[in-house]
This record gives C-alpha cells, structure tokens and sequence, in this order.
C-alpha cells in the first residue's frame, strides 16, 4: 500500500552482481538527514521530479532483513512492512509451507527493490530475465508536441534499465504499481499469476517535454502502447503470483489517486507534491500523514489498508487450497491462543494496520515476530490421498440424477478459495423451446436449474446456506448459463450452495420447440410461422420461478444446502420475479413461510407505475393487453400485495445511481411502502454503478453490491442460526 515496494529473488547459480548506488540505502540515508538543507538549496524540483517517478506501497524506515539467515543492516534496503513482513504472516495462515512463505515474501518486496543485498552485493533480484522493450520513435509519437526531455521512464533510476521489468521507474511501472480494477489489468496479472493465461499482456507508458517541463502531469506528449511483458517468472509460478499481490496490495493503495487521474483524463496515474492530495507523496520526505503515511493507525485511510490484507489473504487462501498448500488455512475469526488474550487473526491483523503509525514500522514487524509462532503452533496439516481416482473429473450427472457424494458435479474453477462444483437438475416437467435470436438456444430446456457447490479440498461443504438466483432481461431474455459468475462470491468465496434457475422467456422470439419449431430454420418456414406457438406470457414465469424454488426446498439438501436458509436473489425483471413470489396470495402458505429473506436488485414493484414509453415493448410481449391490461399489470405487482400484519420475509432492494428508467423511483416507493408497513428491509443506493455493471460486479467479491448483499445475507443467516439452537426440545435440566 506505500510507494516503495520490494521483492526479492535469490540468485540460483550463486552469482552476485553490483547493486547500483542510486536507489541503494546510502541514498536515502542522505536523503532522510538532508532533505531540509536540500530544500533550502532550492533541489524543489529534483524531488519533484523523483516524486512523480515513486510507485506503490511506500517503503518504511526499516531495512530488509534476510529471511533465510535474519541478517539485517543498515546497507540492506528499506522495505514495506506489508509487501515483505506481513507477506510471510499471510502466507504462513493460508496454509503455506514455511518455503512457500518465504518465496512469496521476497518475491512480494522485489516489484519495488528489483535489486536487494548488503552493500553492493545482490542476494536476491527479479531482474535477471526480465527484458525492458527499446522506447518508441519519440519524433514519430509526438510530432509538433515538444519533447526535448525525457520524461518517463527513468532508466538512471532502476538497477538494471534492460531487465527489470517490475521496476517503479521503468516503462511498465503505471502497469505493476498503479493498475486499474479491470480484466486488462488486473485481471490480467491475476490470469498470468494462476497460469490461466500464458502471456502477460499489458502496457508501456512514456512521457515526454520542453526544457521546462519536468514531472508527467507537466508533460506535453503522454504515450502508452499495449505489449506483451517479459519477466522471467513462469506464468502460474509462486514468483508469478506474488507480484500479482504486489500489484493487487497497490491498487488498494492507490485506488483514490487512480481515479483522481482518470478524473484528469492522465493515461496512467502517478505520485505528486502538491495540489492533488490522493496522489500527494514524496519518498525522500515521507510524513505520517501524507497519502502513505495515512494508511496505517487511526486514520480514515487505514480501512484501504484493511480491504486490501482481507483481499490479499482470500487470494493466499485460495491458491494455497487449489495448490501449494501444505496446512488447513486459518479463518478470521479463529482464535490464536499462542498470543496473549487469543485473539482471532482479523484482530491480529486489525492491530498491524492501526496500533503504529507509518513511522513505526520497526514495532509492526515486531507483532508480526510474536504472530508468526502462534500461527505455525496452530496450523493443521493436509492430509493428500493420492489415488488415481481423484484426479479424473468427475462425471457431470444427467438431470434429475441423485447426488453421489465423491461423484457430484462438474468442476468450475480452483481459483477461488473454495473450489466449485456444478450440476444440472430439472425443476418440473421438461419444456424446450426455440430462441430465434440464438443459434444454440435450439429445442431448449427451460425448466431446469443449475447447483453450484463448494469443496473445501477433503469434500464436499455440507449444510450450507443458499443463494437461489433469479436473472433478469425484461423477462423476455436470460439464459442460466450466462449467470455461472454469481457462483463465484457466494460458493467460491463464502461457501454457500448458489442456485440459478431458467424460467420460461416471454419474448415474441421465442416459441414452443414442437414440430413447427424444433429449430431456427423449421421454426421460420411458411407453414410454420402460421402454426408455432409463442413459448410464454405472465404468469408463466412466476409460476416456473414457483415451481424452481419448491424443488430446491425440498432436494437441496442432498447437495450440500440448508433448506431452512435460503435466501432469493434477483436482478431486474428476476429483481420483481423474486419479489412477487415473496408477496403474492398464492405463495402465501406454501413457499413463503421458507423464504428467509429476498434480495431485490434493481426490480420493479408497481407494474402500472413504470414508463410505458421505455417498458411498452417488453410489457406488451409479457402481458396480454401491455398497458391497457391494468388488472393483470397489478396482479403481477409485488406492491399490490403488502397488507398490514402479514407475514413477509426481510428485504432488501438496491438500485443504481445511473439506473434504467423508473426503476430508483420503483426502489423508492416500495421503500416507503414497506417502511408505512413497519417490515423489515433495508435501502441500499449504489453510488457510481448502472443497470447493468451493478450485476456483474457480484463476480467480485469486493465491489460495493457484492459486499453489501453479502453482509445482508450473513447477518440473516446468522440469526436464524441462533433462532433455530434456541428450541425447546434442546433444553436440558
């Protein structure tokens, strides 16, 4: 999270190179005594210079210690006590060996150090198959734009300018130091870093400009062009892995002045002096309270600093499951009873962020030297049966086939920390039907669901709560297949069983798969348009999404769920299928009393209400007569149901900030509904997000709707874990 991070990487051959002395701890030293002499001397704009060019979590007033033999001295480079001490702690409670720990902490530090040994040997460096790309033809990318400086990147400032590609000064820095939050960034490293993908695909950013220009927001010519980076670390590798952590820990690091750039239109983002305080850090000053400083004690910036060791340990705990590991990882919430007063790991680490500030980075490491032992006393080790048949996939089982437990499913992923699994049920009697619009949508089955469930590495969870999806698409399109992300939070990260469902699709393009439209070409035939038949109108989704949930309640169990905790989920038009199941008459006595609680996201509550000029066309291929059917528009009204003293599960509605049309003012009346009736809910307003990426955010365990779903869920989980132990025939005289 601080703009000086380190990695480190032994030399296998045992070959030492000369360090050089610009980025060395001599260096520095002379900066920290000298800065105020300097800035008295009028050396302003030098460090203004060095500023603009300083990437990442900051490195602290602490030097590197080696971690195989613990020397440590004052010619050893400084380091960042989260990319180097609290790397190995992590490691080491994911599940870790010991040497697993060890590479991933030394690997974590070399993104910043490049280069790190006492004096001007080397004992460890990243650079030494990396490869820098030669710069573009500056007169061809800038034209008429003065570029008589070089600007960016600063090759006197790296250890080696030819191949250390991870450095803060080099071409690719913006890339490692300052990534976005997207698949060609992040993403990008996190593919390269589980070996899903074989290259590293990024980008170079140069700048350029006149005598007079001299940081990157001065420059006149910004250029960046995509490439493919050359490290050394073979993609998948431990090495690979850390410096996706190190990337992953600076984006938290500097996710306000990331956004502050893309404010000012910058192509990537950087550090600065003055005038900009998301991005205000100067690493031959550093303060307490400068944009580093501030991401430790009591500061409000310290809670980055959480979110990102709480990101960085579900990845650790993730790849030391589906890899490396050699020990059970650790929860939050597990007591280490090593430790005086046996405080669970999320307040060791709690007391990590904000006991010390940014200066006292010499008692971090000291906590860090008490956890390490407790957790090493406490870890379990894994128990790996190696027979052949664990390493066949197992089998995906036809519908409707019983669950097997050794034989269930088919795999996902293995990139999350608990693998997933998933299986393909019908809910009710087969029902295909022709979707025009798709060319693999032929003789489709609609009434069927699919089960996504956890294994944890020795079997299948069992007894899970459950999160019963519902898509949207105005009702007239959605298939399940297209929703298997929203299996990633809720199973891969939380555990839970996660079930998505098809319903039977309204749409004027979809038609029952009889023998006028088995196929798109039948289907389209003369004769066959005159005689096909429209697969759906209201209520036929209702009474599928019905139907779905009335399996799930009575078979999830034998795969893995809880059918006394299941909450249902929708997005849009499933937002209002979930909810009209939740409120309508007919599901009063039946479904709703098992319904612990309805997520609706972006729904709609009050048919008749919504914009007939933007809705007229999905309404009128829903419901017979569109508009003009009012009576029917307000049966399928989850509003029109809310009565006094009925019994209604939890809600919970969430709506965009830049959402479709009527749909804020939808979540806002049935808001005020719910709260005249006095029923439990909560309004969420998810600033900065749209109709559609508010969905595809719930893949990412750490985006704002993901959490606040989550944290909703959980805590109606838990209570009525603590209704259901308080029952009578558990009390004992």
């Amino acid at each position: 999270m601080h703009d000086q991070k380190r990695r480190f990487v032994r030399f296998e051959n045992g070959v030492q190179r000369p360090m050089s002395k610009i980025r060395g701890r001599p260096a520095r030293n002379m900066m920290r005594r000298g800065r105020w002499a300097r800035l008295a001397l009028g050396v302003g704009l030098f460090l203004i210079l060095v500023a603009s060019a300083a990437w990442g979590f900051a490195e602290e007033p602490l030097h590197f210690r080696d971690p195989y033999s613990g020397q440590i001295g004052d010619d050893w480079e400084e380091i960042s006590t989260i990319h180097d001490d609290l790397t190995y702690v992590l490691a080491l409670a994911a599940g870790f060996s010991v040497s697993d720990s060890i590479t991933l902490q030394i690997w974590d530090q070399l993104v910043d150090s490049e280069h790190i040994g006492p004096g001007e040997a080397i004992s460890y460096t990243n650079c030494s198959a990396g490869q820098i790309p030669p710069p573009p033809d500056v007169d061809a990318v800038c034209g008429l734009k003065p570029h008589s400086r070089v600007i960016w990147p600063m090759p006197d400032a790296m250890q080696d300018a030819e191949h250390c590609a991870t450095s803060r000064f080099g071409p690719y820095s913006p890339f490692f130091h300052f990534p976005h939050d997207n698949k060609a960034e992040l993403g990008a490293l996190r593919d390269w870093a589980w070996g899903l993908s074989e290259e590293l695909v990024g980008y170079e950013a140069y700048a350029w400009g006149g005598p007079a220009e001299f940081t990157v927001l001065q420059a006149s010519c910004l250029y960046t062009r995509t490439s493919t980076i050359v490290t050394g670390m073979e993609p998948g590798s431990l090495q690979a892995f850390a410096t996706y952590l190190h990337s992953l820990a600076d984006y938290y690091s500097h996710r306000e002045c990331i956004a502050h750039m893309d404010e000012l239109g910058m192509p990537w983002a950087t550090h600065t002096l003055g005038g900009h305080p998301a991005c205000d850090y100067n690493p031959a000053n550093p303060q307490t309270d400068d944009v580093h400083g501030r991401e430790f004690y009591t500061y409000t910036d310290a809670a980055r600093t959480d979110e990102a060791i709480q990101h960085i340990y579900r990845e650790l705990r993730a790849r030391s499951l589906q890899r490396e590991g050699a020990y059970w990882p650790l929860d939050m919430d597990e007591p280490l009873v090593g430790l005086e007063g046996s405080p669970t790991l999320a307040e060791v680490l709690s007391t990590f962020v904000h006991q010390w500030t940014f200066e006292e980075a010499a008692q971090r490491r000291a906590w860090l030297d008490e956890v390490a032992p407790a957790i090493l006393a406490q870890r379990a080790p894994r128990q790996t049966l190696h027979l052949p048949l664990l390493y066949q996939t197992p089998p995906a089982p036809a519908l409707n086939a019983a669950a097997q437990p050794l034989d269930w499913g088919e795999l996902v992923t293995t990139t999350t920390p608990y693998t997933i699994y998933k299986a393909d049920f019908l809910y009710a009697d087969s029902f295909l039907t022709t979707d025009l619009r798709y060319a693999d949508r032929e003789s489709y089955e609609n009434h069927a669901l699919t089960i996504y469930r956890a294994h944890d590495g020795r079997d299948f969870l069992q007894g899970r709560p459950v999160v019963f999806f519902v898509h949207g698409g105005g009702w007239v399109d959605g298939y399940r297949d297209w929703y298997e992300f929203v299996a990633r939070s809720f199973t891969g990260y939380m555990g839970w069983v996660t079930v998505v469902i098809d319903y039977r699709l309204t749409s004027d393009q979809v038609f029952i798969a009889d023998e006028y439209c088995p196929d798109r070409v039948t289907c389209e035939q003369p004769d066959s348009v005159a005689n096909r038949t429209k697969a759906a109108w209201y209520p036929d989704n209702i009474e599928d999404v019905a139907a779905a949930f009335a399996w799930v309640r009575a078979n999830i169990a034998q795969h893995g769920g809880d059918p006394e905790n299941i909450v249902i989920f929708g997005h849009s038009a499933g937002g209002h299928l979930v909810s009209l199941l939740a409120t309508h008459e007919d599901y009063a006595e039946n479904l709703r009393p098992h319904i612990l609680g309805v997520v609706s996201l972006s729904g709609a509550y009050d048919i008749n209400e919504v914009n007939p000029f933007f809705w007229s066309a999905i309404v009128d291929q829903t419901y017979p007569g569109g508009f003009s059917n009012t009576a029917l528009l307000t049966d399928a009204s989850p509003d029109a149901y809310l009565k006094a003293g009925m019994a209604l599960p939890p809600f919970q509605l969430l709506y965009a900030q830049y959402e479709a049309p009527s749909l804020a003012e939808q979540a806002l009346a049935f808001d005020a509904r719910l709260t005249s009736f006095d029923f439990e809910h909560e309004l969420v307003y998810l600033k900065g997000y749209n109709h559609l990426d508010e969905m595809t955010a719930i893949a990412d365990m750490d985006a704002e709707p993901t959490q606040r779903i989550v944290a909703w869920m959980q805590a109606l989980f838990a209570a009525n874990a603590n209704v259901r132990v308080h029952l009578p025939m558990l009390v004992r005289e």
